[in-house]
Order: structure tokens, then sequence, then C-alpha cells
């Protein structure tokens, strides 16, 4: 898009030429104004451009997650769940790698995994994580919960419901779960290294885009901090359409699954009413100079690097 705006506004400027010298315009008053109008070029485009993205504000998130499953199921009767979701974040590609997800407390207890992977599609990349509901949610939760950056998670609705929020040895990645009888809340803030240059441009920002992709709501984007490894990404969903009220009162009580013919939860409970959330996935304001400044900082990276890691 970008390559055909100044296409488009470099033929203007070729007429604008060939009108001046055809009435003879004084050369210096032509090349002055030849002048100007190649300096304002950048700026032309870039507005141009932050006006197509305003614009396009619902469909915005599309430039983020391309997809995102979610699926529930019994393993040796506990309640687990899955997450699978794609985005983009420039040219950047993941170094793969899986980390178990431990009870910080006692290492010899395992609640699941997660991965971050790169994808055949340039660009794209995938998490995956893979957790045990049913012992995540006999943890403790806090009343504060933060994303690497210090700052609170970019969701709303979650009222005084305890959040467990989990963070992975040796990392800045944390896997976040809340639950009560309204809300069912799962999500994961992992610091990239390569991110630390974003906040020579954005200082600490978050900038999150809300998304509802097949009936799936939540919200993703980046945060950055002026500290070392506590920039990266964030993706937060609602587990509402995967858990019901059913499988929800079995999570609270701390009970085990009665008995299931089959390791889905659509066939054990089609007839249940599934959790009515209130979760409410915040789109963070940002303003045209901060936007600015992220994609300088996006394509200054680009130049730099093709790889994202985990600090």
């Amino acid at each position: 898009m970008l390559r055909s705006t100044y296409a488009a506004v470099g033929r203007v400027l070729e007429v604008t030429c060939l009108a001046l010298r055809k009435h003879r315009f004084p050369l210096g008053f032509f090349m002055r104004s030849i002048a100007f109008l190649r300096a304002l070029l950048p700026l032309t485009v870039l507005l141009l451009s932050l006006v197509v993205f305003h614009a396009c504000g619902k469909n915005s998130q599309n430039q983020i997650v391309k997809d995102i499953v979610l699926q529930s199921s019994i393993r040796d009767e506990d309640i687990w769940v899955s997450l699978s979701a794609s985005f983009m974040v420039g040219n950047l590609s993941f170094t793969a790698i899986t980390m178990p997800i431990r009870n910080p407390k006692n290492p010899d207890v395992t609640y699941g995994e997660i991965s971050f992977l790169p994808t055949l599609t340039p660009g794209f990349n995938e998490i995956k994580l893979s957790l045990n509901l049913s012992d995540v949610a006999k943890i403790q939760g806090g009343a504060s919960p933060t994303i690497p950056n210090g700052t609170p998670i970019p969701i709303g609705g979650i009222g005084q419901v305890p959040v467990i929020e989990i963070l992975i040895p040796g990392t800045n990645v944390k896997i976040y779960f809340a639950l009560d009888q309204k809300t069912v809340l799962l999500g994961v803030a992992a610091a990239i290294k390569e991110f630390d240059v974003l906040s020579g441009y954005i200082g600490g920002a978050n900038i999150f885009l809300g998304f509802n992709i097949q009936g799936v709501l939540g919200s993703a984007g980046l945060f950055t901090s002026r500290e070392s490894g506590k920039s990266g990404i964030g993706l937060f969903v609602d587990l509402s359409s995967v858990i019901n009220t059913e499988i929800l009162n079995d999570l609270i009580n701390n009970n085990r699954p009665a008995s299931f013919a089959d390791s889905s939860y659509k066939s054990y409970s089609s007839d249940v009413s599934p959790v009515q959330g209130e979760l409410k996935f915040l789109q963070t304001a940002t303003n045209s100079r901060q936007l600015y400044n992220l994609k300088r900082g996006m394509d200054s990276l680009n130049r730099k690097t093709r790889k994202m890691n985990l600090p």
C-alpha cells in the first residue's frame, strides 16, 4: 500500500512539474516548490496510512491475530484446555522453543507446557498452550496481575476475581488464569529480547487490540518498558466458548469430572448453558505520534534481525 501511495504522489509531482514549466514559472520558484513538496512526501504518505489505520479500527485486529483455536478435554479425570493462536509481528519469526509450566513452589508439579513457534507463512508465528485447569485452579490467585513491564493486564470486567499468575522460571513469560461463576480468563505474556529496542521509540507503552474470531473473544498486542527484558507480546482470551457452567462448577469446587464416554466436554454437556462472561477486552488508546514511532521502531528492528528470542 505504501509503495502505491508513493507512486501516486510522485505522479502528482511529475504533472505539477510539467504544468509549471509549460506556464514558464521562474526556475527558482519552481525548484523550491518541488523541493518543498518532496520534503512533504513521507509525511503525506504517513498521514494517509494513519487515516486508513484508524478508519479500519474494527478490522485492524486482523493485522495481529490470524487464527485462534480453543479446545477443552479430559485427561486422567482432569480438565484441560489447549490454545493455538497464530499472529503477525512485522516480519519477525520465533526461534522455536517449548517450555514446561511448573508450580513455582514445587518444580516437580507440572501444569502443562507452552510453545513459541515460527510458521511457514512469513511473518506469522504461533503460540501453543496446554494447561491442566483442575490443578491450576487450586493455586491462590492475586488481586493485581501485571504483564512483564509492570502494568496491569489489559482486561476489564474482572472485578474482585483473583487472577492466578504463573511465572516460568528463567524467563519473563507469565501464564494467567481466572475463574468465578461469570469469568473464565486465560492469558500469556512473554518478554521478547529483541523488543527492548522499541522502548527507545515509544517508551513504556501497551498497544492491545480486541478481537472476535469465530466466537472466541480476546485481546492481543505488544508492551514495552524502558527496562531491559520487559518488552514483548501478550494474548488474553475468554474461555467461555469452551467452558460451560458444569465444567466451571467442577473447577470452582475442585471436583473431579464424574464420568465421560468421550474425552470432549461437548458430548458431556451439550444441554448445559455456556458461561455468560463479563470480561471486557480493552482496546488501548493510541495517537498518531505513538503509532508513527512504533512503526519506526519496528522498521529498525526488522532491519537488524528476523528472529525473536525469549530473554
